[in-house]
């Protein structure tokens, strides 16, 4: 999501903080939430039986992000070492010393899987010699995409109104009633769906509302 100007940490129930703020809707500060089907431990257990590579499909502010942060407390579980890679818009190459920052990670007794966010921004020979090196290191590959990249399917993230109002009432402090079901709604379809639009716009108007 946008980043927003910093507030000190305190309860987002005071009048203060601003419940869409950074803080509490990144990665991790949300969980995911699964439409009908496998949920966290199933999922992992697919990836797992896909020999630890796999991609993770949707469209932008879908939650490929939240998922992939989510995915990493089950590998670490199963004695899986996740290294993270966020690429930017049009960084069309791995970040420079991007392997020494893996074996700088080494733990004796633990696997290696690397997780990519927004792969797609790589070239199609970045990629290629990304999926070179972990074949040839044995490390598992996890990646985000906006479309198909040509790995292992694991998972397709979706967005819904439904969803929205959801992730809506888990920020909102349970007393606070400007920001109400058609006001979500409205920002929801003006943002097409980008969740993370979403959460940016409801941050700047709960700032003037205030």
């Amino acid at each position: 999501m946008s980043e927003k100007p910093s507030h000190s940490d305190h309860d987002r129930s005071t009048t203060s903080s601003n419940p869409f703020s950074t803080r509490y809707t990144r990665p991790g500060a949300i969980p995911f939430h699964f439409a009908p089907g496998p949920k966290e431990k199933q999922l992992f257990d697919r990836l797992w039986d896909m020999g630890l590579w796999g991609q993770i499909i949707g469209p932008h502010g879908s939650g490929k992000s939240t998922l992939l942060h989510m995915l990493a407390g089950n590998a670490s579980a199963a004695g899986i070492r996740m290294v993270p890679f966020d690429l930017h818009d049009q960084q069309r190459k791995m970040p420079r010393g991007w392997r020494n920052l893996v074996w700088e990670s080494f733990e004796v007794g633990r696997g290696t899987m690397l997780a990519v966010d927004g792969y797609e921004q790589l070239s199609a020979l970045a990629q290629w010699q990304l999926k070179r090196t972990c074949r040839q290191r044995r490390w598992g590959l996890l990646v985000t995409s906006h479309r198909d990249v040509h790995l292992p399917h694991l998972y397709r993230t979706l967005t819904h109104i439904d969803l929205a109002h959801q992730l809506v009432r888990f920020v909102l402090p349970k007393d606070e009633t400007r920001i109400g079901v058609e006001r979500v709604a409205e920002t929801f379809r003006r943002h097409e769906g980008n969740l993370r639009n979403v959460f940016s716009d409801l941050y700047d108007q709960y700032e003037t509302l205030r």
